[in-house]
């Protein structure tokens, strides 16, 4: 692990930019507006949990990389590996739920607690259907819709969602990109920002939210804002790397994460092989910034080629590839080894433990304190898009497309009975009741007036 200084100017307001549209440069893959269209989306659920992060120099790199002492090593497959005995693989599909909502199209969703939230809508998929924002309860099947969209021929995107806010991207894919945040507590709503050269992608934290977004020509650049105090700062600028821009950043409870070229990679190295870094920075604390005002990351080579690295605890994910059909998906955790834990692998999510993808129209769990694949979509079911919190994990059910109906599918890992019982467990949880209200001295009693 390196750690290295980067410069930070206080006093400048990023959010003061003039962007320009960008030409030809290729943006980032939209959402789609529903599975039944085929469209590829990812949204990461919020990764949440404390990030432990320890240092990495006795990481082992992929083939035909070098070590930290220049000798060549080999990438450590999880076991059973990649592709290997996945039939004799554990089989957790018992307890899949699949809660009825009354929508034709749903978008990629975010999980938190017992909550989901998610845009949706119905109507010609020819023209933008995800026109409203709802929040549904696992606890109860409450769904209640808390936005609508406000751009025309806009829709709803990058749901995120904690205790305290819910965030969201209004968007007509164009140039009109609006983030807003509400309040949970009060309802008020808050414009953070418009983005007129493409969609952000947002990710969401306690009081912070993060955000990738195109500023101009051949710009990107990486924003955290504190949604308390509305101070920003822009943490990473991307110049002629489109490829980084279109990578979703990460954020845990302490840590953003975040993927740049390798800097000690030379210009010819990159034709045979473009490698890069996790940035992290621990944005809580106070030992990140130096008395200069200065930004200090800590920087994580894994030795390949990184894309939308996701994290829980002090465990790393990412794919080697931007989404392309072979992409490979590695793990590292600690101070132990990074595995390879499949091929072929586009969408992913983490939580508590384990590791979830999608690969050959089937969900898979990986749980690497022991090595388990886990296979969590029934046999005969086409699964798509896994997204996660906890150890509650949700994808997209599209065995039957020619329905022209999106279809919700969620499994509780480590429950057994899976979603079933942990639905049960919810409702049979204690409803909390309000909070007694002062007591008002009674009025006083009226006095019979005297006949006259």
């Amino acid at each position: 692990m390196q750690r290295k200084r980067y410069h930070h100017n206080r006093k400048r307001n990023p959010m003061a930019i003039a962007p320009r549209p960008r030409a030809g440069r290729k943006t980032a893959p939209a959402h789609g507006k529903a599975i039944a269209a085929g469209a590829g989306v990812l949204a990461l659920a919020a990764a949440l949990g404390l990030f432990l992060w320890r240092p990495w120099v006795d990481e082992l790199a992929p083939v035909g990389a070098s070590a930290p002492g220049g000798e060549m090593i080999t990438l450590a497959p999880a076991t059973p590996g990649p592709g290997e005995s996945r039939a004799q693989a554990g089989d957790a599909t018992a307890g899949v739920w699949a809660p009825e909502l009354d929508f034709q199209y749903l978008n990629q969703p975010c999980l938190y607690g017992d909550e989901l939230l998610f845009s949706a809508g119905d109507g010609s998929i020819d023209k933008p259907v995800l026109s409203g924002l709802y929040l549904y309860s696992l606890k109860d099947g409450a769904c209640q819709e808390v936005a609508r969209t406000e751009i025309e021929n806009g829709e709803i995107y990058e749901t995120q969602l904690n205790a305290q806010y819910i965030c969201y991207v209004d968007s007509d894919m164009a140039k009109n990109n609006v983030i807003y945040c509400i309040d949970r507590a009060s309802g008020e709503r808050t414009k953070i920002k418009e983005c007129p050269n493409g969609k952000p992608k947002l990710r969401l934290a306690g009081d912070s939210l993060i955000w990738m977004e195109q500023t101009d020509e051949n710009v990107d650049k990486l924003y955290l804002i504190d949604l308390k105090s509305q101070e920003n700062i822009a943490l990473a600028t991307f110049e002629d790397a489109a490829t980084y821009g279109v990578s979703a950043p990460c954020i845990t409870d302490s840590a953003i994460l975040w993927a740049a070229p390798d800097p000690d990679q030379s210009a010819q190295q990159r034709e045979t092989g473009e490698k890069s870094v996790i940035q992290i920075f621990q944005y809580l604390s106070e030992s990140q910034v130096d008395e200069e005002g200065n930004l200090i990351f800590d920087s994580y080579a894994p030795g390949t080629y990184v894309h939308e690295p996701v994290a829980c605890g002090d465990a790393i994910a990412w794919i080697d590839a931007n989404k392309a059909p072979e992409s490979k998906l590695y793990l590292s955790v600690g101070q132990g080894k990074a595995h390879l834990v499949d091929e072929n692998v586009t969408a992913y999510a983490i939580g508590e433990g384990y590791l979830c993808y999608s690969r050959d129209e089937a969900i898979w769990a990986y749980r690497w304190a022991d090595g388990q694949y886990f296979r969590l979509s029934p046999e005969g079911q086409k699964a798509m898009l896994p997204a996660m919190a906890g150890k509650t994990v949700l994808w997209f059910d599209v065995t039957n497309l020619q329905e022209q109906k999106d279809q919700y599918c969620l499994q509780r890992l480590d429950c057994e009975g899976g979603m079933a019982a942990y639905r049960a467990e919810l409702a049979a949880q204690a409803t909390p009741e309000p909070e007694a209200t002062p007591e008002t001295e009674p009025a006083p009693e009226s006095t019979p007036q005297e006949d006259s």
